[in-house]
């Protein structure tokens, strides 16, 4: 937004409330539209963007099949949405079907080379 025009908008209290009331609400609705794409329970997500003070935990399940425990509040639910729905972060993220397996496999990978490495050094001498 223009640096004038948000100054306009700011200048007194009345003006300033409602800009930023208007400015909130966009965001809690455009965060709401994206959620639907992204977690099975997109309606107890929208439950969370409207609650504040509330401690009850909200499990999501992501389209995936990942959970993602939560505080239901809005705080904890604008932080899962710019982290994932904003793609900020996980922009180019794609997960193989089986991510511990895959991890495991190359935490094993890199081991086996450590170890191989550390045996051809214990050979040469150079330990």
């Amino acid at each position: 937004m223009n640096v004038t025009i948000r100054r306009m908008l700011t200048a007194n209290r009345l003006s300033r409330l409602l800009y930023f009331a208007a400015r909130q609400a966009y965001h809690t609705r455009r965060v709401a539209r994206r959620a639907g794409r992204y977690f099975r329970n997109a309606d107890e997500f929208k439950k969370a963007l409207g609650a504040y003070g509330v401690a009850a935990q909200l499990d999501l399940r992501t389209a995936d099949g990942h959970t993602i425990t939560i505080r239901q509040n809005c705080g904890d639910a604008m932080t899962v949405a710019e982290i994932f729905l904003d793609d900020c972060y996980v922009r180019d993220l794609t997960l193989p079907p089986q991510p511990g397996h895959y991890r495991y496999r190359r935490l094993y990978r890199r081991l086996f080379l450590v170890r191989g490495e550390a045996s051809q050094r214990a050979q040469s001498g150079r330990l």
